[in-house]
């Protein structure tokens, strides 16, 4: 379906974030790195905010994964509100072993 929303509107940036992740957790790299390209070469035309998930996606996915701490941290600036963002720096934190930092951001995200 993802592919398909693509081939009808080819600037639907999020589709295609979206298939770098679940290629990403089928182990399909070659298609992590092409999608996640396809997204990150439109990223000028994004609003701010899928701007920086493209970041963040890029940089779980293809980076050094501390890196994104850094853009979860930038979309909650921009929206403190944001489960997701709260959530997903819980996880980063969690993995890196801080858990003094990644249970607080668990308790925002179901505040």
């Amino acid at each position: 379906m993802l592919l398909q929303a693509i081939a009808a509107d080819s600037g639907f940036v999020l589709a295609a974030l979206q298939l770098a992740v679940v290629n990403g957790h089928l182990g399909r790299q070659d298609q992590v790195k092409k999608w996640c390209l396809y997204a990150y070469i439109q990223r000028d035309r994004m609003p701010l905010q899928q701007r920086i998930y493209a970041d963040y996606i890029n940089a779980v996915l293809l980076e050094f994964r501390p890196g994104s701490i850094k853009y979860l941290k930038q979309l909650i600036d921009l929206d403190d509100q944001t489960a997701f963002a709260h959530f997903q720096l819980g996880i980063e934190y969690h993995l890196l072993y801080q858990y003094d930092n990644a249970i607080p951001e668990f308790e925002k995200a179901i505040e």
